[in-house]
């Protein structure tokens, strides 16, 4: 658990380092884009946000006391790192939207935000089926 403590101690730092150099060049330049682009990603320096998902905490890998190793807590685990990472995906989206409709228009925004939902979807499918596959041939070549 030390990891994960010290994972969001880090990422805190980071997007709390980026918000602030955002602040910065707004202050020194007078052009606070950056800033309102940057903005969504302190939603994740609010207290609990990194913990949301999975409820109750990390229960698969090594601290579910199987008895012995089973593809199916394997692979619950891998989703529960997944849940993690999708944390980040509406703090992304939120960026993305913002920078396309501070620069152009709503339309150009909404198209720009829809196609990179489906790109994250895309790479989000194809991780959790490499998961599947991965805990599946393990488990198939010990029996």
């Amino acid at each position: 658990m030390q990891l994960s403590n010290d994972l969001k101690v880090f990422l805190s730092i980071g997007i709390a380092g980026a918000i602030i150099c955002a602040i910065a060049y707004g202050v020194y330049s007078g052009d606070w884009k950056q800033f309102i682009i940057c903005a969504p990603f302190a939603i994740a320096l609010a207290p609990g946000y990194l913990t949301l998902l999975p409820r109750g905490g990390m229960r698969h890998g090594n601290i579910c006391e199987c008895k012995k190793r089973d593809s199916t807590c394997e692979f619950r685990f891998w989703i529960e790192h997944c849940q993690k990472v999708f944390l980040f995906m509406p703090l992304a989206l939120a960026s993305v939207f913002l920078q396309a409709f501070v620069n152009s228009d709503l339309q150009r925004a909404i198209l720009e935000t829809s196609a990179a939902t489906a790109a994250m979807l895309f790479y989000g499918g194809i991780c959790v089926y490499s998961f599947y596959l991965l805990t599946r041939n393990r488990t198939t070549e010990r029996e």
